[in-house]
């Protein structure tokens, strides 16, 4: 179990799991470009509610609090963990580029290299990083920073965020 705060995360990481598998049974199919608006679609869920909604939770508030609690997990796990979100970034501004070219053989290739290593991105944040971030800090800095997740879901579009994980759910 989690604290309430990355609680929030986890729950996030769900939906985004579910996108995944969606776009995966997409990419099995053999003619790409009848699928083309579903994919450019998942390229905006994945910037939007991955990245903007959910990226900017951990690098805002998280990584910063863990990483003024401990220099070795800021050098090491919050350093690896930031750059793979540089890497998302980078490779879906790549995929939007494949998928305006009509790339298709490169646009599955990317994504499938993509969504394995937001897997395993996702993976190490849930058996990993969220337990030793509420081990090693205190009640009061937990509640604090889901306060503070809370508000950000405001200021991001708490509506905008429900309708994306309604796409996902309606989609399934």
């Amino acid at each position: 179990m989690y604290s309430a705060a990355n609680q929030i995360l986890f729950d996030e990481h769900r939906v985004i799991l579910q996108a995944r598998k969606q776009v995966l049974k997409i990419l099995a199919a053999t003619n790409l470009s009848d699928y083309a608006d579903q994919l450019d679609w998942y390229v905006t869920f994945f910037q939007d509610y991955g990245d903007l909604i959910h990226h900017q939770k951990e690098e805002e508030t998280l990584f910063k609090l863990v990483a003024e609690k401990n220099a070795m997990l800021a050098e090491s796990i919050v350093a690896a963990l930031s750059e793979h979100h540089l890497e998302f970034r980078d490779k879906l501004g790549e995929l939007r580029s494949l998928i305006k070219r009509e790339k298709w053989p490169e646009l599955k290739q990317l994504f499938t290299l993509y969504l394995s290593d937001l897997r395993d991105h996702i993976s190490a944040e849930d058996d990993n990083f969220f337990k030793v971030a509420d081990d090693i800090l205190s009640a009061q800095q937990l509640d604090d920073l889901h306060a503070a997740f809370l508000a950000k879901d405001k200021v991001l579009g708490l509506d905008r965020k429900k309708e994306l994980e309604m796409k996902i759910e309606e989609k399934r």
